[in-house]
């Protein structure tokens, strides 16, 4: 189910993934609030961006993915940022009419959320590394949640 790209849309996602945040810190500790509001503001209406007249995120899991590259590249909160990312992700996806997954592979998820947000670090340190791409991404929401959209 496509969402709309209005304005009224990234108002009620931004909300959502700031209420993600709040239980997220709640539930599992770390420092309260916004390091930066314009860039989770920019994390979150990324999915919607075009250019042309065109989706620059034609798919549900294009959106999701570059929902989470933005959250997890852009750090707009002091802490939590990461999982805050995943979950919201989640959030989209279901919004979107996918089912959430019943097993997540703990483990492997951790791993994802810190290899693309210790991408700038490590390129920092000299290593050479290959960035996660938006279609990487996408795949790998794809194959969390199992299905061939």
């Amino acid at each position: 189910m496509p969402l709309a790209t209005d304005a009224q849309t990234v108002a009620d996602l931004l909300l959502r993934v700031y209420e993600i945040h709040e239980r997220i810190i709640a539930r599992t500790g770390g420092l309260e609030g916004l390091r930066d509001g314009a860039m989770l503001h920019a994390a979150v209406a990324r999915p919607f961006a075009s250019f042309a007249g065109e989706d620059l995120y034609p798919d549900d899991f294009d959106k999701a993915a570059a929902l989470f590259h933005s959250l997890i590249k852009s750090h707009p909160f002091m802490d939590g940022t990461k999982r805050t990312a995943f979950a919201a992700t989640l959030y989209f996806l279901e919004v979107c009419g996918y089912p959430r997954p019943t097993i997540l592979p703990e483990d492997e998820v951790i791993r994802f959320c810190l290899d693309v947000a210790e991408e700038n670090m490590r390129q920092a340190w000299g290593e050479a590394i290959h960035p996660k791409t938006i279609a990487e991404i996408a795949a790998w929401f794809r194959r969390l949640l199992q299905t061939d959209s």
